[in-house]
């Protein structure tokens, strides 16, 4: 047994966890590995989702990613590749083990095995220092380099690999926060900050052409505590008070994207999506970046999330950071029909619409969630901090079943109901 609490700061938010684990083999499975925090399979018998759900990776340590046998976790893998029509992986620790594992479930289980695997990467942080994107020559070269040999390694490893036959790239998930800009940036770091993000984005599509470049947050409008909605450089001031983003626009990219990771507050993330939406459109209708494309992928956390604290010691962007107003929780999880909501939402719009009043589309009642081609999720939902449930589940899991659920037209958040 091993009893975690912390309070750390991982993607933009504080993270607070207070979590008891006991980690043992999935008492289910007849196949042997290593520990997991799974001793059932919940996904067991669900519908598969609609659209490509892709995730952040697995957690590496755990044994989620040992065993290509569809009866290893009592079927977890082969339901899970099945339903979301994906396999996560952190490109940056993959072993060829991982990687074959998820390209044997693909073949096997994936409803489009071609575009079933998705990489996992953060840019500019393996082997190159600080944050100013103008710098070039040693530094560049050599995070660029560290990047094409961890391409590489995957495609040689599933190229070898009989059993994951035609399984391949469908998704490469990049999360890079490192570089920012604004109105105020000169024009010179602008420039620079958008190369940067051509030179990952060309070597990840000269690896594997198929492959959706999802940038995490690219384009993406976000309520701040400090500064109201915040997006990107030229959005309408009707949207947003405060125009800054980690990327100019001006970069190659197959989508926008934004985060909703306050699902306890659902009518603000739709407010969120909104927006994003609107932004992606303007820019997609008129000026330089017209005609690109004007889909926004939604990137969820199920199951925790955003969690405000009662302090007011948070006033002013530096105290924020250092007494933060709220945290990224795994805590207290919300009620899972809020999740439930989110998937019959994002899935199935359609079936909102106002037969009093046709033109009052469901876009307008909700969110324009039919700009999404694809979600994402984080964290993953065999994420560790997650508090175990009833059942041999997880918090986290039993949110995606909640998710899916309501997704795929099933009444009730739960397996049984």
């Amino acid at each position: 047994m091993v009893t975690l609490r912390a309070s750390v700061w991982m993607r933009g938010v504080y993270v607070l966890v207070t979590l008891v684990l006991t980690l043992t083999p999935s008492a289910a499975s007849p196949v042997d590995g290593p520990p997991t925090i799974l001793s059932a399979n919940p996904l067991r018998g669900l519908p598969a989702l609609q659209k490509p759900h892709y995730s952040w990776p697995f957690p590496s340590d755990l044994g989620y990613l040992a065993n290509a046998s569809a009866g290893y976790l009592d079927g977890f893998l082969h339901d899970y590749v099945r339903i979301t029509g994906s396999c996560p992986l952190q490109l940056s620790t993959a072993t060829e083990k991982q990687v074959t594992t998820c390209g044997a479930v693909c073949a096997a289980s994936a409803p489009n095995p071609s575009r079933c695997i998705a990489l996992n990467f953060s840019p500019w942080y393996a082997k190159f220092p600080g944050v100013d994107p103008t710098v070039t020559g040693p530094a560049e070269r050599a995070e660029l380099q560290y990047y094409t040999a961890l391409l590489t390694n995957v495609s040689t490893w599933l190229g070898g690999c009989a059993d994951c036959t035609p399984a391949g790239i469908g998704a490469v998930l990049l999360d890079s926060e490192k570089f920012s800009a604004s109105p105020t940036t000169p024009a010179a770091v602008s420039v620079a900050l958008t190369r940067k993000c051509d030179l990952i984005f060309n070597l990840t599509t000269v690896a594997f052409a198929q492959a959706r470049v999802e940038w995490y947050a690219r384009g993406s409008v976000s309520r701040s505590g400090t500064y109201g909605w915040t997006g990107p450089i030229g959005a309408s001031a009707a949207l947003v008070q405060k125009q800054w983003n980690h990327y100019t626009l001006n970069e190659q990219g197959s989508t926008y994207s934004c985060s909703l990771y306050g699902i306890r507050d659902l009518f603000l993330m739709r407010e969120t999506y909104r927006r994003t939406v609107e932004v992606a459109v303007a820019f997609n209708t008129s000026g330089p970046h017209a005609g690109r494309t004007s889909s926004v992928t939604p990137w969820l956390a199920l199951g925790c999330g955003e969690l405000l604290l009662p302090t007011h010691n948070c006033s002013g962007h530096e105290q924020r950071y250092n007494t933060p107003c709220s945290v990224f929780d795994f805590s207290h999880p919300y009620d899972p029909v809020l999740s439930w909501q989110l998937g019959s939402e994002l899935m199935n719009l359609s079936r909102y619409g106002n037969t009093e009043d046709p033109s009052f589309t469901p876009s307008d009642a909700f969110a324009p969630w039919d700009s999404a081609e694809v979600v994402c999720l984080y964290p993953s939902i065999l994420d560790s901090r997650a508090s175990p449930s009833s059942g041999g589940s997880t918090s986290l899991v039993d949110h995606f079943v909640a998710y899916i659920r309501g997704a795929t037209g099933l009444d009730g958040v739960a397996p049984t109901v």
